[in-house]
């Protein structure tokens, strides 16, 4: 496995532009704009705040892999595009070092999983929203990192490695308890990688799984106590249905690969081309290859493909590289790159054509443009307001499927001085009541202290009440509409022009409204 420098530096190169090449061949189809309208604008202001914890959730670290996209690009959804892919590209390479230790003499095969587990996504449409998924691209990182840290640190016997792999690994379950499958394999992997295994393997081993065991108690501890979001979700543990569902997420990995959606030859090819090259520039005198299922995906307790093709990536990837050896070996040795290159071309292609397809998907249904309007309408209509304002907002379009999202929109661009609420939207976590002296919202109470979202009565000259209509245009209600929010208490007033100060805002918020 040793090498002269240069040529070690060479092929390292080699590995980063070739994986660089087949993500941006793909990933330059997705759009930070694909929003499903719930989430995208709560998670802008709670990063924007510094919050990262999901209380109700039980979850105190879900946004902290989101925590540098408003820091690094203030009032722009840029950041969160270019951090998903940043996630996604270094995850790859940590899994190309991790497949490096796990089968050093079989070099091709642990690029061609890298690549996989990069551009091998067909089924899964959160993997294309990318600020509702930037957290799990997150922890999948996270996890990966937590591993390749273990098993770097026994050749070295290094502690300090031990202990940085055990807190990273700890710390990704804080934000996401599925991560623990994958964390729990971390000692099967040691085992795997380490050369030699004497006792002192068993401890570095143990102190590992102590870490998960630890990690398992505390998300056991949530999932039986009252008022568990995860136990809300009715998960199923009988073995049948665990199977039937672990095949089933298998099929809607694995199917895809014969189907080609219509109309996305041109940027297939130009993906497949980009892969037979990358494999080619990679893996030249590389040796002979491994195939075999060193690896397999870990199934969610879903039904459907959404939010289960990023931890299961790496599985994924290296199943599919371990095939595509398994069938190279079968053939003469001069025929084994070709072939190589051939199972990456079609991989590779076919998964960026099914990223083509969904994101056609994507244009159709994303709440984004219509979130868009409303608030550019709003934003044009009420530059700003006096403080403590209530916006209620009569939601035509149906662009606001919950209340949470145009709430915290609403706050972040006027800085807190307003809040809002959407009728007939869902309201979770802010249930508000109109009664006699004003409009009251008592939110979730986990969340009050660590969102600084206290309950709030805003009387009824404190509203302002705008519609947006079917076509898109918003405009601001200079009469209580009665009709639609029932008749006003006996001695109530509605002013809402009282309520809207002229002038732009005086930060750069509504910069968000620009570009996607």
């Amino acid at each position: 496995m040793s090498h002269a420098g240069p040529a070690r530096r060479w092929s390292g190169l080699a590995v980063l532009a070739g994986l660089a090449g087949v993500f941006w061949s793909q990933v330059r189809w997705a759009r930070v704009s694909n929003f499903g309208g719930y989430d995208e604008w709560l998670i802008l202001w709670l990063t924007s705040r510094g919050i990262v914890s999901f209380p109700y959730a039980r979850r105190p670290l879900e946004l902290v892999w989101a925590l540098p996209a408003p820091l690094l690009f203030p009032h722009r959804w840029l950041g969160f595009r270019l951090l998903h892919a940043a996630y996604l590209f270094l995850g790859a390479l940590l899994f190309y070092r991790l497949c490096r230790r796990l089968i050093p003499r079989h070099l091709p095969i642990a690029f061609l999983a890298a690549a996989f587990s990069l551009t091998w996504a067909p089924s899964d449409p959160v993997r294309l929203q990318l600020v509702e998924s930037i957290g799990y691209a997150g922890v999948t990182f996270g996890s990966l990192l937590a591993l390749l840290l273990l098993v770097e640190s026994w050749p070295a016997r290094s502690p300090l490695g031990l202990a940085a792999g055990m807190g990273v690994g700890f710390a990704t379950t804080l934000g996401y308890e599925s991560v623990l499958p994958l964390l729990a394999a971390g000692a099967l992997l040691l085992w795997m990688a380490a050369a030699e295994k004497p006792r002192r393997l068993w401890v570095w081993m143990a102190l590992w799984e102590g870490m998960v065991g630890l990690a398992a108690a505390r998300i056991l501890w949530q999932f039986l106590g009252t008022g568990s979001y995860q136990g809300a979700m009715g998960l199923d543990w009988r073995p049948l249905a665990v199977g039937a569902r672990l095949l089933h997420q298998y099929a809607l990995h694995l199917r895809p690969l014969a189907m080609l959606p219509e109309g996305t030859l041109a940027p297939a090819l130009v993906s497949a081309i980009t892969a037979a090259a990358a494999v080619a520039l990679a893996t030249v005198r590389r040796g002979e290859i491994l195939a075999g299922p060193d690896a397999r995906p870990l199934s969610a307790g879903v039904r459907e493909a959404e939010r289960t093709e990023f931890l299961s990536a790496p599985g994924i990837g290296l199943f599919l590289a371990a095939s595509a050896g398994l069938v190279a070996t079968a053939m003469p040795v001069r025929l084994r790159g070709p072939a190589l290159a051939a199972a990456a071309a079609w991989i590779v292609g076919v998964g960026t054509a099914h990223v083509v397809a969904r994101q056609r998907e994507w244009d159709a249904t994303s709440a984004y443009p219509g979130q868009k309007r409303a608030l550019a309408g709003l934003v044009a209509a009420v530059p700003d307001v006096r403080p403590h304002t209530l916006v209620v907002l009569l939601d035509e379009p149906k662009s606001w499927p919950a209340t949470f999202g145009f709430r915290a929109a609403v706050e972040y661009l006027y800085q807190r001085r307003a809040t809002g609420i959407v009728m007939g939207a869902w309201p979770y976590l802010f249930p508000t009541y109109f009664t006699p002296d004003g409009i009251r919202t008592e939110p979730h109470p986990e969340i009050q202290a660590p969102w600084d979202c206290p309950p709030t009565r805003h009387r009824y000259d404190e509203v302002v009440v705008a519609r947006i209509a079917a076509a898109g245009t918003l405009q601001v209600l200079d009469r209580w509409p009665a009709e639609e929010l029932s008749a006003l208490p006996r001695g109530a007033a509605y002013a809402p022009r009282a309520r809207i100060v002229s002038g732009s805002l005086p930060r750069d918020e509504p910069e968000i409204l620009a570009a996607p």
